[in-house]
């Protein structure tokens, strides 16, 4: 028997493990949740009605305020309105003067200060009715419905109560929107009338102004909100119902009504909602039977849903298995689908940004063994017996100090240290003294051509002479400076080079006052300088100009991001280059080899 149920045992256990792991990751969830699902709804269904009692009369609160909330917000704006007339320094104005009867003054009166009035209530139309203002001064002729004579209320009970109190606002509900008879059809419709009292700086009576909103518009939320169920009124401070939405007389409600009451603000009335107990045992049996119903729902619905999740989730995972197996094999190519941005959506994007990152790789080690290869063929091309130059320079040279020809023999002996700079030494860094002294010859060597008109000025401290910096980085500057600013007209050009240091810092400044760049010119230089691209082998003075492409290049490779060039010129007033770089010393072998 034992042995029976051991075998039995076994082999439940194999089709157990031969099963999908899809198809047992469907069963267990089915399992988990079936359970609780089951245990939660009954219990739920039990304390679901007090609950869902709460929860109606917190929403029913929430409606209420929001009711209340709605009627606050028209009778602000009849508030903010009546305060902006109120306040207004053109009414106080027009309302302190004696008015004559000219052009001037009638201008003044219907396009200025009725035109303010009239715009106020435009502007609120859809909550405000009417806009009065009675005013003091009896010379200031009646404009129909909207400037009356104060002495019109002087039989109304409010205004005789408004003047007594000394109040700056109040209101008046019930009120009719004619609040005296203004001819043998008047406006009787029920509003409420908010009033501001208009006063002189110092405080002297000039008249009030009357904001009416017609009672059915002010209390159209409650008409809103109302339904066969909820009936909505507003009360008194006394809970007598001074408003209903149908219009009809309003009946006590029922005992065991659920009552709410929420404020008006500045009207002392407040927003009232009776719901019979129906509603809420309608409600609580129907949640129950909701609970207990989606509860069975809900449980088939996750289910179907994890089966479709799997299904989607397992598509991708065997998609991604598929890819890397092919880049595995050796296909960069392959590109794994992003079709969203969960786990596997990140796992995709993840492998798809290493997959570029190789490539990436592949290709710069590619293009700079390429530049590697240049590079060294370049320097096996300028190490062709570079001392056959110099002895011929030299041979040179003595035949013209033979021949009397000293002026050109200081030339050529210029021009030979300038290659011998330019073609000694295997460093790529030299001395700042040095290169000084490399543009010092090349000044030398342009007299030649230019005689005098050339002069050089060096300002550089004695402790600034040995720091390191890139070869053959100033001549190329002082070249085109010279190249470029030299005047057409025969003038003079002078050319500045400053070198000084700030903490950690090698600035480089070099100007002239030459004829300068033109505009278009030097913008599309520095579009060119600028690039991230920039060839610094370019040789193209169309593009960035004789050496700046090289020793821009050559300032992002050596110093990154701390290696900074500027090129600033105007039109004839000359140019001005500023380069800088980290300050460092210079290796005494580099030194001497420069």
């Amino acid at each position: 028997m034992e042995d029976r149920v051991r075998t039995r045992a076994g082999r439940i256990a194999g089709a157990v493990a031969d099963v999908p792991v899809f198809s047992k990751l469907i069963i267990i969830y089915a399992i988990v949740i079936l359970v609780p699902t089951l245990g939660v709804a009954f219990i739920a269904a039990g304390s679901v009605r007090s609950s869902v009692t709460r929860e109606v009369e917190e929403s029913n609160r929430q409606t209420v305020r929001q009711v209340a909330s709605n009627i606050n917000a028209r009778v602000d704006v009849a508030r903010s309105v009546a305060e902006s007339i109120a306040y207004s320094t053109r009414v106080r104005s027009f309302l302190t003067q004696r008015f004559s009867m000219t052009p001037y003054a009638l201008n003044v009166y219907m396009n200025q200060v009725a035109l303010l009035v009239n715009n106020a209530l435009s502007f609120h139309t859809g909550s405000l009715y009417k806009a009065t203002v009675y005013m003091q001064n009896a010379t200031i002729p009646e404009h129909w419905r909207m400037f009356l004579h104060a002495s019109r209320l002087a039989d109304v009970d409010w205004y005789r109560e408004f003047i007594e109190s000394g109040k700056t606002e109040t209101h008046v509900y019930p009120n009719t929107a004619d609040h005296v008879l203004l001819g043998q059809n008047p406006d009787l419709r029920p509003v409420v009338t908010w009033i501001s009292r208009i006063d002189t700086v110092d405080g002297r009576y000039l008249g009030l102004v009357s904001l009416d909103m017609l009672e059915t518009e002010l209390f159209f939320p409650l008409f809103e909100a109302s339904d066969a169920d909820r009936r909505f009124v507003v009360v008194d401070a006394y809970d007598r119902v001074v408003y209903s939405p149908t219009g009809r007389p309003v009946s006590e409600p029922p005992p065991g009504s659920l009552t709410i009451t929420e404020p008006i603000q500045h009207l002392g009335l407040s927003v009232r909602a009776d719901l019979p107990m129906t509603y809420l045992t309608q409600r609580t049996a129907r949640a129950s039977w909701s609970m207990i119903l989606s509860s069975i729902l809900g449980f088939f619905l996750s289910v179907a849903l994890m089966y479709g999740l799997l299904k989607v989730l397992f598509s991708k995972v065997n998609g991604m298995i598929a890819a890397m197996h092919t880049v595995a094999e050796g296909d960069l190519s392959v590109r794994v689908p992003i079709g969203s941005n969960d786990e596997l959506g990140q796992l995709a994007h993840d492998f798809n940004y290493l997959i570029e990152r190789i490539n990436t790789l592949v290709q710069r080690v590619v293009i700079e063994e390429r530049e590697k290869q240049e590079a060294q063929l370049a320097a096996l091309q300028y190490q062709i017996n570079p001392h056959f130059i110099y002895n011929t320079i030299d041979l040179f040279r003595m035949q013209l100090e033979l021949d009397g020809r000293y002026e050109t023999a200081d030339a050529i002996t210029s021009f030979g240290k300038m290659v011998r700079y330019t073609m000694a030494g295997d460093s790529v860094y030299a001395t700042i003294a040095s290169e000084l002294e490399h543009v010092r010859h090349f000044v030398a060597l342009q007299k030649i051509r230019y005689e005098e008109r050339v002069s050089l000025k060096i300002e550089c401290a004695p402790e600034l002479a040995d720091l390191r910096i890139m070869k053959l980085t100033l001549q190329p500057i002082v070249e085109n400076c010279v190249m470029h600013g030299i005047h057409p007209d025969g003038a003079s050009l002078s050319v500045v080079v400053k070198i000084a240091q700030k903490k950690n810092t090698v600035t480089v400044t070099i100007s002239d006052d030459g004829i300068g760049i033109p505009t278009t010119r030097l913008r599309a230089l520095r579009r060119a300088l600028s690039a991230k691209d920039v060839n610094f082998f370019s040789r193209n003075k169309t593009d960035t100009g004789i050496g700046l492409a090289n020793i821009v290049g050559r300032l992002r490779l050596f110093y990154g991001e701390a290696g900074k060039f500027r090129i600033g010129s105007e039109p004839g007033n000359g140019t001005i280059v500023t380069i800088s770089f980290p300050a460092a010393p210079t290796d005494k072998s580099q030194a001497s080899a420069s």
